[in-house]
């Protein structure tokens, strides 16, 4: 809290003194960039903690400008009546960009890019119909004759409260960054799959991002109306949106204050230059090209490396680790039945007719050889892939129409073959994501104490040491050895206490002591929880270890069932599958 007290505070100092150091003239420039700045910083939420950038944010800005205008001109000149209208205005922004993220990312998650296109058309189109329609907008000559917000004056007063709109905006930023929103939206950024088979409806995150975004860009709409004292097209227009992308980008897109040094730094060295320097524009794109290729952080990612401790990424000391409520996922695990099932992709049948049962509250194993349909069949019980005829049910629930994200609340956690970890986050954030999975409220994620949630799979895990996470919190995951990368993988699975457990070679690239580890950690869950665990695997030492039902597969269908003995037993498996041993 230190950090984020004494950083805003001296930001809050410097520029009080504007007026004072230079005068009206330069507070009023000053004044103009930082809410240019306050704009930038709703970029910065979008594309540097949300991972997609809008090319259009320029259209909530002119929605605030131009909502600002037409609400002063109405108004009664309460000052108190005019705020509240103002803020609808904002309000009303974030309603649009949050539809506009809603239909872009729920159908497709990584629509990412074309995100960014249909912004840019919306921008361009709105500001035609600004220039075009001048009974409501003014025309190309803007809207004007509106009094002033509460007849503060551009030139004195109102540069104050764009001071506190500004430290406020910033403060609450960098909060947001340190609680439990802030690493969840980190960590959709990193990687999005995991964070849907964790349960997260990554699309509304999103959208929840964007609206913000468009918020914070509207109010500083808002502010530019009463600064300037005329709207005009450019304000809802691409130009301004390049802009805002440059700022931020040269600033550093991903802390609050990175916007705000852009904006500002790059309007007073315009304001320097385009007097006395023709090719001032030109420098500026230099700028621009050079954040981008060698510094991508942008200036105060630089100044970050030099100073690491002057902007400390830790999240707030929310106080010693509490029990996590009941999750989502915990409770009746099976049996899982599959009938019929036929899973095609493109004109290959992947599955067809497949049908089985994995009993409840036990482990079973699936073998088979490569192409058999093994992975598919659990991608097609997690949403991954469409189930074209047959059914899924998980305790007598049809589950083969759930999306990615809502397989957790049929109680299924998935580890994946490759492990699916959370590479730029911290092993600590990791584990913290997976506590978060299947129990936080919407609150929770605005509570630090949701930071500190302990598990039961967490004390498995971790707690003991015998997987080496524990000294390695601080470790970047993406630096974990193979091995601990498959333990992080596991807790991610375990993490939100699924009743079903579907396991795709959970030892791969494990030493033969990791093996017995992971071997020893799968029966203990299933123990403990009295769980359903189904396990892709190709090792007959570790299916035998497991002491499992097994599933042959082959060609998309069910070849055989039994024990392991009775598998190896079996002429027609033997036939075509002869099992692997390490």
């Amino acid at each position: 809290m230190v950090y984020i007290s004494a950083t805003n505070f001296s930001l809050l100092l410097i520029l009080l003194a504007v007026p004072f150091v230079g005068g009206d003239f330069l507070a009023w420039q000053v004044g103009l960039f930082l809410i240019y700045g306050i704009a930038s910083q709703g970029v910065g939420i979008a594309w540097g903690q949300g991972g997609f950038l809008p090319l259009g944010n320029a259209l909530f800005f002119g929605i605030g400008g131009y909502g600002t205008a037409i609400t002063l001109q109405k108004a009664s000149g309460v000052i108190w009546i005019e705020v509240v209208l103002i803020i609808l205005v904002a309000m009303t922004a974030a309603a649009v960009a949050w539809l506009i993220a809603v239909l872009l990312f729920r159908k497709k998650s990584n629509s990412g890019p074309y995100f960014s296109l249909i912004t840019l058309a919306l921008v361009l189109i709105a500001e035609q119909l600004a220039e075009t329609n001048p009974q409501y907008t003014g025309g190309f000559n803007g809207y004007t004759g509106f009094p002033a917000l509460g007849n503060l004056d551009p030139f004195s007063n109102l540069y104050f409260l764009i001071v506190g709109v500004v430290v406020t905006n910033t403060t609450l930023l960098m909060l947001l960054n340190k609680l439990p929103a802030g690493l969840t939206l980190r960590a959709i950024v990193s990687n999005e799959a995991r964070m849907q088979h964790l349960g997260f409806a990554t699309y509304r995150i999103k959208a929840a991002a964007f609206a913000l975004s468009a918020f914070i860009t509207a109010v500083a709409g808002s502010l530019f109306a009463c600064h300037q004292g005329i709207v005009t097209p450019q304000a809802i227009g691409f130009i301004l949106s390049a802009e805002f992308i440059i700022w931020a980008a040269v600033g550093g897109k991903k802390h609050p204050l990175g916007p705000l040094i852009g904006a500002v730094g790059i309007g007073l060295l315009s304001n320097e230059l385009k007097d006395s320097f023709i090719w001032w524009e030109v420098l500026i794109a230099l700028l621009f090209l050079f954040v981008v290729v060698i510094l991508p952080g942008g200036l105060l990612d630089l100044v970050h490396r030099i100073f690491p401790s002057l902007f400390r990424t830790s999240y707030l000391q929310a106080g010693k680790p509490i029990d996590a409520p009941d999750s989502i996922a915990s409770g009746n695990s099976g049996p899982v039945r599959i009938r019929d099932l036929e899973v095609q992709a493109g004109d290959v049948k992947i599955l067809q007719s497949l049908t089985f049962e994995a009993p409840a509250n036990k482990i079973s194993c699936i073998i088979g050889p490569n192409g058999a349909g093994k992975t598919t069949l659990l991608n097609a019980m997690t949403g991954v892939m469409t189930v074209n005829q047959g059914s899924v049910e998980v305790s007598a629930r049809p589950i083969e129409h759930l999306k990615i994200h809502e397989a957790l609340s049929a109680g299924i956690g998935r580890k994946l073959q490759v492990p699916a970890i959370f590479n730029d986050l911290t092993v600590e954030e990791n584990l913290q994501v997976a506590s978060i999975a299947g129990r936080a409220s919407r609150l929770d994620f605005f509570r630090k104490s949701t930071l500190v949630w302990k598990t039961e799979t967490h004390s498995m895990l971790v707690d003991n040491n015998k997987t080496g996470l524990l000294r390695s919190l601080n470790y970047r995951a993406g630096e974990l050895s193979q091995g601990h990368k498959q333990f992080l993988e596991m807790a991610l699975a375990l993490g939100p206490s699924p009743s079903i457990v579907l396991l795709d070679e959970p030892t791969a690239g494990m030493s033969r002591d990791d093996t017995r580890l992971m071997i020893e950690i799968i029966k203990d869950y299933q123990r403990k929880f009295n769980a359903l665990i189904l396990v892709i695997e190709h090792d007959m030492r570790l299916i035998e270890a497991l002491e499992c039902q097994v599933f042959v597969l082959n060609q998309g269908s069910l070849l055989a069932e039994g024990s392991l003995k009775e598998i190896r037993e079996n002429p027609v498996v033997t036939s075509v599958y002869a099992g692997g041993w390490k």
